[in-house]
């Protein structure tokens, strides 16, 4: 009898990660035995590519990668899809949020990061993921990369929690056309091409592998990741998640801090 699943789909903060950032050895063991049985494992992730390639360093082996909040799709070392926004747009979120708040816009393009400046958290995110963001003029970049064809993946917006909910409330009644949000922690806002989303990586890569959608399950516990559990199969969402990704889900399994992946994954992957 074959895989009841072809595809999984994880999120890495918050839902295979721990507090520490780390994998648990069970649910090493349960993404190994996935693997073993021909079952296709993607990341994917708010983190950029170098980040996500930290956790396949832990895990022992390469994954498929959808970085940048599914964005920035990569497979086998190479890029199968790349979804970026206008400069301008970029400068528009730089002009009316990030500056007017005094805070760092942090632009994602390709596997390169970039920051207009550096604060505590960029600087925590930097030690985390073991990478130093260039520090940018966005107006600057915009220019140059409009002579270069060059256009981010994304942007992202770090700051407290009221913070981002007043930048959120005000995005959601600006009416954006090319633009698309979701919180990815409650400090960081992420921001991308419009209709682009986990849930599209996952369509997309279903398609480039020729999978049936119906054979994919995905886990995540923020509201960047209830695209993702909407579009799989089965949506899990972890234990530590809010409410309202719970309510999305098709099953609701322990917290990152209770082996939750591992635990869900013996009983609907394995078993």
């Amino acid at each position: 009898m074959g895989n009841k699943y072809a595809l999984i789909c994880m999120d890495l903060d918050g839902t295979l990660l721990d507090e520490k950032k780390q994998i648990s050895e069970r649910a090493k063991k349960a993404l190994y035995e996935a693997k073993e049985r021909g079952i296709y494992i993607a990341f994917i992730s708010g983190r950029m590519l170098h980040a996500v390639e930290l956790i396949e360093k832990q895990l022992g082996f390469k994954c498929i990668e959808g970085s940048s909040a599914g964005t920035y799709i990569t497979m086998d070392g190479k890029c199968i899809e790349s979804h970026t926004m206008d400069c301008d747009d970029m400068l528009f979120v730089y002009d009316n949020y990030a500056k007017k708040y005094n805070i760092p816009l942090w632009i994602y393009q390709a596997n390169n990061w970039y920051v207009t400046e550096v604060d505590e958290m960029v600087e925590n995110e930097s030690k985390i993921i073991n990478y130093s963001p260039e520090v940018v003029n966005p107006h600057e970049l915009a220019r140059r990369w409009k002579e270069e064809g060059i256009r981010p993946n994304k942007v992202l917006i770090g700051a407290d929690e009221k913070i981002v909910d007043e930048i959120k409330n005000n995005l959601e009644s600006a009416d954006l056309q090319n633009l698309s949000f979701a919180r990815s922690a409650p400090i960081y806002l992420e921001i991308a091409p419009k209709g682009v989303n986990k849930g599209t990586a996952i369509a997309e890569i279903c398609n480039k592998l020729n999978l049936d959608v119906e054979k994919t399950i995905a886990f995540g516990d923020q509201e960047l990741d209830v695209s993702m559990i909407q579009a799989a199969k089965t949506g899990v969402a972890m234990g530590n998640a809010p409410d309202h990704v719970k309510e999305v889900a098709d099953i609701i399994t322990l917290s990152n801090e209770e082996d939750g992946v591992a635990v869900a994954m013996e009983k609907y992957v394995l078993n």
